[in-house]
């Protein structure tokens, strides 16, 4: 039963490290695209309808035939990794809006040759940022007690690598490169992955903070119409999701049903 448990709060906590700090949703994490792999040009069309990704002028542009997004349309064994016969990270990439001017949110796919690999260092522009899994212990609402989780039964859990961080701290319509490297047993490190190049969007238009539109978060208060008011405010006139962005402060805010609207 104990063990039951604790595999429950490990799940809730890798499910939290995909979703980041709250101010960005990830909805899913799918690993690449074919051409991160070497296989060529790769064209992809984007889908002009409601649910269509940021407009080039907001969204991180393509760097040469890739693109910093995943991408759920080449999942395949080649996608994985397996196969390269290395020890280095692939398909590192950007869930579609998991990207702010601030922040941008990066994924990858474990090598085939990964029994030596306990951990991956991110660099930016060829300057190391940390460790993959201590940014997600600090990103996460549970990290603080992983550890603790892990020491109690150490030869119960199977390994656990992250491959995933949180890059903060980002100038709004720069550019920067991004690489991951396997750090394995010995301390030493594997190669750098292929490159990505991202460029963070353009400041928001309008912030929307909820507490300023009559939101009270203090777990009592029901604040349906303050929210939609907000949400409705937000989306007049935003042409994308970096027009205008809803903020909500620490607090618990109580909310019946509303309608999200796109573009926000």
């Amino acid at each position: 039963m104990k063990k039951v448990f604790l595999l429950n709060i490990l799940l809730i906590f890798l499910l939290k490290n995909i979703n980041g700090d709250g101010d960005t949703t990830i909805e899913g994490v799918i690993p690449c695209t074919a051409s991160q792999q070497g296989e060529g040009s790769t064209t992809t069309e984007q889908d002009q309808g409601d649910n269509s990704p940021p407009s080039p002028d907001d969204a991180p542009p393509t760097e040469g035939s890739d693109s910093p997004f995943c991408s759920s349309s080449d999942v395949d064994s080649s996608c994985s990794g397996f196969g390269t016969g290395t020890n280095v990270p692939q398909a590192v990439c950007v869930p579609i809006l998991a990207y702010e001017p601030s922040k941008v949110f990066l994924t990858w796919t474990q090598p085939d040759v990964a029994d030596d690999v306990v951990g991956y260092n991110v660099y930016k522009d060829g300057q190391l940022l940390g460790n993959s899994k201590n940014n997600s212990m600090q990103n996460s609402v549970v990290g603080r007690y992983f550890d603790t989780f892990l020491k109690d039964e150490p030869g119960f859990y199977p390994k656990i690598l992250f491959n995933t961080f949180w890059v903060k701290g980002l100038k709004p319509r720069t550019k920067y490169t991004f690489t991951v490297r396997s750090v394995l047993s010995n301390g030493e490190e594997s190669e750098d992955s292929k490159p990505l190049i991202v460029t963070t969007p353009t400041n928001y238009r309008k912030i929307v903070d909820i507490s300023k539109v009559g939101a009270v978060g203090d777990g009592k208060t029901m604040n349906t119409k303050a929210i939609q008011d907000a949400i409705d405010s937000c989306a007049t006139g935003s042409l994308s999701p970096y027009d205008c962005k809803i903020r909500i402060p620490r607090g618990t805010f109580l909310t019946g049903s509303i309608n999200f609207k796109n573009q926000i």
